[in-house]
């Protein structure tokens, strides 16, 4: 047909946030098939034939799960930028502060509030850590004992590095691959030099995801969008075709 325009076909848009239900169902099939004996063969393995050069290598790897390293600079970017909607007004305009405001909130968001939690779920589950058990035969969760060695499940560290690939991947989808790989080589940091059992690893990863989730599912509730806010969709990413989208382009093409 003459002026007729025919768009590719194209497969739905497949969510970078993954949903709870999917996340618990999943998430807690993993952990209770590690809990149930896989953490404690992963861990003696490690120990055993893991070369002590690569050791080392992840033992550097590891520090960049530290969350100081982002809430730092997001913390003083956020009061920057109040600072100027305070005092600087023309700054915060020319700024564009509010586009750039709740953006950097969000990953603020991610990140501290997954640490809150993971503290808070840390002390309750006293769970022992992966040296207690090679080093004195101690494991299991010990509930509210308030010691460092007890402090093994989540793992915070892989909960920061998830919470910020997700939060900055929302963002900036451009940047999704390398930020997944830097999360799971955070996640696999922990388990290599025995700070972590891998369901220490799974629960951190698994909080990070849902307060990603319930964190942009509120802001969006209360009309902040926080999507795509620093670049493009990659060109390849397929996006859902509005209500009559496909016929408005067949008419459009027609008239010219």
């Amino acid at each position: 047909m003459t002026g007729e325009r025919h768009l590719p076909s194209r497969k739905p848009p497949v969510a970078f946030l993954p949903e709870p239900v999917p996340v618990l169902l999943v998430g807690g099939a993993l952990l209770a098939l590690l809990l149930l004996g896989t953490d404690l063969a992963v861990t003696q393995w490690v120990k055993a034939q893991m070369p002590g050069a690569v050791v080392q290598v992840f033992r550097g790897i590891t520090r960049a799960g530290e969350s100081q390293w982002y809430l730092v600079p997001t913390g003083l970017g956020l009061l920057g930028l109040l600072a100027a909607r305070r005092w600087a007004t023309v700054v915060w305009q020319r700024l564009d502060g509010a586009s750039r405001f709740w953006p950097l909130a969000y990953v603020f968001g991610c990140v501290a509030l997954g640490g809150i939690a993971v503290n808070i779920i840390k002390l309750s589950a006293g769970r022992a850590r992966p040296r207690l058990l090679l080093n004195e035969g101690i494991y299991g969760f010990f509930p509210f004992t308030a010691a460092s060695g007890y402090t093994s499940f989540p793992s915070g560290h892989t909960q920061t590095a998830v919470a910020l690939a997700l939060s900055v991947g929302v963002l900036a989808p451009r940047l999704r691959p390398v930020l997944l790989l830097f999360a799971a080589l955070i996640a696999l940091s922990r388990v290599i030099v025995g700070a972590h059992y891998p369901s220490d690893v799974v629960g951190g990863a698994m909080l990070a995801a849902l307060v990603c989730w319930g964190l942009r599912w509120e802001l969006n509730r209360r009309g902040i969008p926080v999507g795509t806010a620093w670049g493009p969709e990659p060109e390849n990413t397929w996006r859902t075709e509005a209500p009559g989208e496909r016929q408005s382009i067949a008419q459009k093409a027609d008239e010219k």
